[in-house]
């Protein structure tokens, strides 16, 4: 197709005289023309949705997304010129009614011999077809099943002999896409007669060229478009495989209400996809707030549950921060699963770092985690997850922190608790240099439950010594609870 999209706005730059020039030179009957001029109306108020107040209302210097519109009714004998397939090959909205006769009794000696099929990219059989051209681009129609068993019919017949020499199409182009029990392919029908197959459009993917005498191009020109039928977002020009992405959307200009969902507390890119998949247009507006983290929906306008139509605007207001830094509150993860948590923390735009303890909880659970949840924690930050392993040793402890970014130096490491009998116990970490060891790690082995430790880190550069926590040990079971704990704060006692 030629730019992918046929718009009536190419007739907004012609003076009143050329517009009568085109419409004298239209070959349609008045009947016909008058058909055309109906459905080319109809389709131009389906793809606009706006009003004469659509405009009215501009917020200045904010974000804005909206589909491409046209700006002014398109006088008749323009809207003929477009339906009625002047130039390159513009698409027949309004047909005859006769015109599928044609291929019914064989219209070319190319597809009546074959008596087996000929097509070369699988079964037919209960096939989902959806197709696009200049006129009605960026939307898309599925093709009924009558339709589809048509064109099965058709495409088993057609010889497919594939073309070695490199072909530039010639002219109009439309594209028929294939489900394929999702494993979608496309066919690039020109008005030249040649056939292109893709299994992804913008890819690297190298088409393989077919020559025919135009008869699928015909074909496809019978078939009768109801805009009431268009399903819009299913062609977006921005995305590299189309043949995948136009099977993603459901979203039909028919008028249906669209019930605007509840975006409170929601990632602003997450909030901007759904909008986008719903057929809505946004535009945001970045406050401070002291109640929503950076990045996230306050509030919209219209507010949740409004009843919306394809082509609203929704205004959506984003959280700065209290103090507008940007950084962002973590989140509660203990006790998710580590996909889960893991997920929640893209949305924060945290990395993750995860490492596995012994643990009864069901394995891959979060059962610690550094920032703690509540800490402010800017984008980028990783995010450290201490994954329960499923399993535990009776009789031994794993005792871990993660120390502080921009520690240098070496450190000693000393746990002492009360065992069962009142008596202190003592053990060592051994030395740990940093930065080599972001994450500390140290087994304790001894017996009993509800005992008192403490941990002590010792700079041993200079002898200073601070309590990294307070702690409740609980050998029996093999895990421990923090009483109380300041890893940041006790390496800077140490310095």
């Amino acid at each position: 197709m030629n730019d992918k999209e046929l718009g009536l706005d190419v007739f907004e730059m012609a003076d009143d005289e050329e517009i009568k020039r085109i419409a004298a030179d239209c070959p349609a009957s008045p009947e016909e023309k008058e058909r055309m001029f109906k459905l080319s109306q109809k389709i131009y108020n389906e793809r606009t949705n706006e009003s004469n107040e659509a405009h009215a209302d501009e917020v200045s210097g904010v974000e804005q997304y909206k589909k491409p519109i046209w700006h002014k009714i398109v006088s008749a004998a323009a809207a003929l010129a477009l339906v009625a397939g002047l130039g390159a090959g513009g698409y027949m909205l309004a047909r005859n009614k006769g015109a599928d006769n044609h291929f019914a009794s064989g219209e070319n000696s190319q597809v009546q011999e074959a008596a087996e099929s000929n097509y070369p990219f699988g079964s037919l059989e209960n096939e989902r077809v959806r197709m696009t051209c200049s006129a009605i681009a960026p939307a898309v129609v599925e093709l009924t099943p009558e339709k589809v068993t048509e064109l099965a019919n058709l495409l088993e017949k057609l010889p497919w002999e594939e073309v070695e020499e490199e072909i530039e199409p010639d002219g109009e182009r439309d594209l028929i896409f294939f489900y394929n029990n999702d494993d979608p392919y496309m066919l690039e029908v020109s008005a030249d007669g040649t056939i292109r197959y893709y299994k992804n459009y913008r890819g690297a993917f190298e088409p393989r060229v077919y020559k025919s005498d135009g008869v699928l191009y015909r074909f496809l020109h019978t078939i009768e478009l109801n805009p009431d039928e268009f399903i819009y977002d299913n062609y977006p020009q921005d995305l590299d495989d189309i043949c995948t992405k136009v099977w993603i959307y459901e979203i039909a200009n028919n008028g249906t209400e669209i019930e605007l969902p509840n975006f409170t507390a929601m990632n602003i890119e997450l909030t901007k996809e759904q909008l986008r998949d719903r057929g809505l247009n946004y535009q945001v507006k970045k406050v401070e707030n002291t109640e929503i983290q950076p990045n996230y929906v306050i509030k919209t306008e219209p507010e949740a549950g409004t009843k919306l139509k394809q082509g609203d605007t929704v205004t959506l207001y984003v959280s700065l921060g209290a103090d507008a830094t940007g950084t962002v509150t973590v989140d509660d993860y203990v006790g998710k699963m580590v996909d889960d948590a893991a997920i929640m923390a893209g949305y924060r735009e945290f990395s993750v770092l995860t490492y596995e303890v012994p643990s009864d909880e069901p394995q891959g659970t979060v059962v610690e985690q550094y920032p703690k949840a509540g800490d402010q924690a800017l984008p980028k930050t990783v995010v450290y997850f201490f994954l329960s392993k499923g399993e535990y040793t009776a009789g031994e402890i794993t005792y871990r922190f993660i120390t502080p970014e921009g520690i240098n130096g070496r450190y000693s490491i000393d746990i002492i608790w009360t065992n069962s009998d009142g008596k202190a116990e003592t053990e060592g970490a051994g030395v740990v240099i940093e930065p080599e060891a972001p994450v500390v790690f140290e087994r304790i082995a001894g017996e009993g439950s509800g005992l008192k430790a403490t941990a002590v880190i010792t700079n041993l550069n200079n002898d200073k010594k601070a309590e990294l926590g307070h702690y409740i040990f609980d050998f029996d079971k093999g895990n421990y609870i923090i009483e109380d704990e300041d890893i940041e704060e006790a390496f800077e006692a140490i310095k």
